[in-house]
């Protein structure tokens, strides 16, 4: 930093080998030449919505810390088999029963969001309390008619909300929770929460007394991408 500012300095040939850098080392942001930007976005699609479109890239140019979003835990979730229920007189009031629970018990979360009548994203910054409106929202629906049960995926990472905490949202994290959620095997007439690494750590050094039992790695890359293996874990 110079006077209080970050500024970004690159390196010169030669002066640091990436021969043992493989793959990339874990970090918040990857300054991509762009010229490869175009290929990069055709294997991996989340690129271009996780952008850091704040800063430019250059040598000598200020860099502002957090621009490309902050830490935050992103919870997606449906009802299980929902598609019976649609087919019954009860389908209006399940819905509405959903989202009566989800604003009693997510008031604390900087996004609240439903799709589709039966799915949900939540946004907050505490893994502790995303994974409690998690519990409570379950026990709470599950009165409703067909005793319905939700499958809970979150993930933690990077998330840059819309103007006023809006409905636009984007980043690393949101697509992460999404592709995970199609992964979730729920218990019968339970439901289930999975998570990934990153929100296992926020909780375990929060002291949270949730078990998590770990699940093993999992692909969460689509047809025709590089292989994405996550450790993931189920919350007990």
């Amino acid at each position: 930093q110079v006077k209080g500012v970050a500024v970004q300095t690159f390196l010169r040939p030669g002066q640091h080998s990436l021969h043992d850098t493989v793959p990339l080392p874990p970090t918040t942001e990857y300054l991509v030449q762009p010229a490869l930007a175009e290929m990069v976005g055709r294997v991996n699609p989340g690129f271009v919505g996780a952008v850091n479109r704040v800063n430019v890239v250059g040598d000598g140019r200020p860099w502002k810390d957090g621009a490309g979003g902050r830490q935050m835990c992103v919870l997606k979730a449906d009802i299980v088999k929902f598609s019976r229920i649609m087919n019954s007189p009860e389908e209006l009031q399940v819905r509405e029963h959903l989202e009566a629970v989800v604003q009693e018990n997510a008031s604390g979360c900087a996004l609240v969001q439903f799709e589709s009548g039966d799915s949900l994203t939540l946004v907050h910054e505490d893994a502790g309390a995303i994974v409690r409106a998690a519990k409570r929202i379950m026990e709470d629906l599950y009165p409703a008619p067909h005793h319905p049960v939700l499958r809970v995926a979150i993930d933690r990472g990077l998330v840059e909300l819309g103007a006023g905490n809006a409905s636009r949202i984007r980043g690393g994290a949101l697509r992460r929770a999404a592709r995970l959620e199609r992964l979730v095997e729920p218990d019968e007439g339970r439901g289930a929460i999975w998570v990934t690494e990153p929100v296992k750590d926020a909780l375990e050094d929060a002291g949270s007394f949730y078990r998590l039992e770990p699940l093993g790695a999992h692909d969460l890359s689509k047809e025709h991408e590089p292989p994405e293996p996550v450790d993931l874990y189920c919350v007990t």
